[in-house]
């Protein structure tokens, strides 16, 4: 009985860990780098038409390296639906330097 509540209090404890992190990692500056790219980027815009909506579902930083932050979205466009892995460069200021796109499908 007391390892099922142990495990249950770790596994609620990694939750908001990982919560907590997502929402660390994408902030607002960051929301709005990826809104901007998303409606404006031309391999987007070409793959899906105009953006109804979209969803950042996976947020990501890499250890050791201040600069890069990877992002999973959900994308409902026009065209079709899908799904991007977008990576943002940062310089040491914290601006956006420049950003890479993946389709994933």
């Amino acid at each position: 009985m007391k390892k099922i509540i142990v495990i249950s209090l770790l596994l609620i404890a990694a939750f908001f860990a990982g919560k907590f992190a997502f929402n660390l990692i994408y902030n607002k500056e960051n929301e709005q780098y990826i809104n901007e790219i998303v409606h404006q980027d031309s391999i987007v815009q070409k793959e899906y038409g105009a953006i109804k909506k979209y969803n950042v579902y996976k947020a990501g930083k890499r250890l050791g390296s201040s600069g890069f932050y990877d992002f999973s979205v959900a994308i409902e466009g026009r065209n079709k639906a899908g799904q991007i892995y977008l990576r943002l460069y940062k310089t040491t200021d914290g601006k956006l330097d420049k950003y890479e796109v993946t389709l994933l499908n």
